[in-house]
């Protein structure tokens, strides 16, 4: 498999189709993901520590559409940039410590670049640069 078919495949299987065994598959079990916090503030680490993340996010916004709209390769490394398309139609979404936003069906869209080291298939590493900011904009945590 192609690097760059790993994250075409973390995309589609893991996030568009919410395929939970995918991560497994995709995710190295000691994958450190730089950019994406776990409840306590800390980077999420590993498959355990990234199923609490994903689960978090798309019970809030089950319908998550992520699109790749860039992918470059070169050696171990993978970039791609990716827009977000996210109906606000699940749980309500603990933004922060102290704000919550309500699930009332509001559409969201933000866009980040990811940078992943790919071996033996599986993500290795990644480093996240999603538009949080922009999407707590219009969401109306600032």
């Amino acid at each position: 498999m192609e690097n760059t078919d790993v994250l075409k495949h973390w995309f589609y299987d893991v996030w568009n189709k919410k395929d939970f065994n995918a991560i497994d598959t995709y995710l190295s079990a000691t994958c450190i993901t730089h950019g994406l916090l776990d409840e306590e503030g800390n980077e999420v680490r590993g498959r355990d520590g990234f199923k609490k993340f994903f689960t978090h996010f798309i019970e809030a916004f089950p319908g998550i559409q992520i699109e790749i709209e860039d992918i470059i390769s070169e050696g171990d490394k993978v970039v791609t940039r990716c827009t977000a398309y996210m109906p606000h139609t699940g749980k309500d979404f603990q933004a922060t410590a102290s704000k919550i936003i309500k699930a009332e069906g509001k559409d969201f869209r933000f866009s980040g670049v990811s940078i992943v080291r790919v071996e033996n298939d599986q993500i290795q590493e990644a480093w996240n640069h999603w538009d949080f900011l922009g999407l707590y904009m219009q969401m109306g945590v600032i």
